[in-house]
């Protein structure tokens, strides 16, 4: 009786307790940031624990599905992102154009990349994840296929395409009225200005 009740006692230990399994994550091409989400951000190839189960792996704004099964192996139910197996999980990737046209200012892929850009440019993306374009104090929402093709979460920001993202730009005229200061717009790649002035901007940005 005893023994069955140590029995017992071991298994619901277990049960509460759980266990973690060691996968290797290897980002690939991707060269940005990426974590389990609500955890700590990694970059390049890192070894993590997981318990068995479901969790979300987030590259970008958004995420995609992974499942841990008891035995370590790793599968990827979207069969797109990343590309389980037993204690691993490898993302794909996949490289778009960016085209900002006729702003000038910087632009950054939030946590797909370490720095600004101004012009033309290119950044590495894991496909069918959601990522903040970042230009000025805001933004907009975007993501690439498998196959590369963009779609934009809200068209009038920027037009997606095969392999490419390009912007959307108007004309915003500023007057500074009475004041008769230096004034610039922030990312913009403006100079110093004083004055009434003409600006290029991406239309719809928001917070990002």
């Amino acid at each position: 009786m005893r023994r069955v009740l140590a029995l017992l006692l071991f298994s619901l230990l277990i049960a509460t307790n759980g266990f973690s399994i060691d996968i290797d994550v290897d980002p690939g091409n991707y060269s940005g940031m990426w974590a389990i989400y609500g955890q700590t951000f990694y970059t390049g190839p890192t070894t993590i624990s997981l318990e068995p189960g479901t969790h979300y792996v987030q590259p970008g704004q958004g995420t995609f599905t992974i499942e841990v099964g008891s035995d370590g192996m790793v599968t990827v139910p979207n069969g797109v992102s990343a590309i389980g197996g037993q204690n691993s999980l490898t993302f794909n990737s996949t490289t778009i154009a960016v085209q900002p046209g006729a702003y000038t200012g910087l632009w950054q892929v939030h946590r797909a990349m370490s720095n600004y850009l101004t012009g033309d440019g290119s950044v590495v993306l894991v496909p069918e994840v959601s990522y903040g374009m970042v230009v000025g104090q805001g933004g907009f929402y975007f993501k690439a296929s498998a196959t590369g093709q963009v779609s934009v979460n809200k068209g009038y920001s920027a037009v997606g395409g095969q392999g490419a993202l390009t912007f959307n730009t108007t004309e915003v005229n500023i007057d500074p009225a009475d004041y008769t200061g230096t004034w610039y717009l922030h990312r913009g790649n403006t100079p110093l200005l004083t004055g009434p002035a003409t600006v290029v901007v991406v239309p719809g940005a928001e917070q990002i």
